[in-house]
């Protein structure tokens, strides 16, 4: 996936993804425990810290698609007390049709909160895109010696 996440999470997985490939033939990857061999105990750790690191990237990540989702339900929840304070027969979907007053106010707000939303929702997309990465990569760092 071509996506920018930065020269931080791109150092980060590269680095756990070279140290991990270094288990491969020994053992068939990470071991759970360090080994004996000082410097495999040495890359050992250094994995696990750039493994710890992806971590902590992926939970500020997570924190900022939380923060995209917020405005949208924002706007959600603001759209529905309009609804329901201006269109008095907004329970009742064929009472707002017969009725062309309600309709268009309907319709109007909306539209109105359409447009909000749609601006909210495109940085909702990125934040989600960078999550698609992050997973994408963490399956390829937990699979690093299957394409080996």
């Amino acid at each position: 996936m071509s996506v920018d996440m930065g020269p931080e999470y791109e150092e980060t997985t590269a680095r756990y993804v070279e140290l991990a490939s270094g288990f491969c033939g020994v053992g068939g990857g990470i071991p759970s425990s360090p080994p004996h061999d000082p410097v495999l105990a040495a890359r050992y750790r250094e994995a696990n810290a750039a493994l710890g690191k992806f971590m902590d990237l992926w939970k500020a990540e997570r924190e900022k698609v939380s923060d995209a989702e917020a405005p949208i339900l924002k706007l959600r929840e603001e759209e529905n007390r309009e609804l329901e304070r201006d269109v008095p027969d907004l329970r009742n979907p064929e009472a707002v049709k017969a009725n062309p007053q309600e309709l268009q106010r309907f319709a109007d707000i909306e539209k109105k909160y359409d447009r909000q939303i749609l601006a909210s929702t495109q940085t909702q997309q990125l934040q989600n895109v960078r999550m698609q990465r992050f997973l994408a990569d963490q399956v390829r760092m937990e699979h690093v010696c299957d394409s080996r």
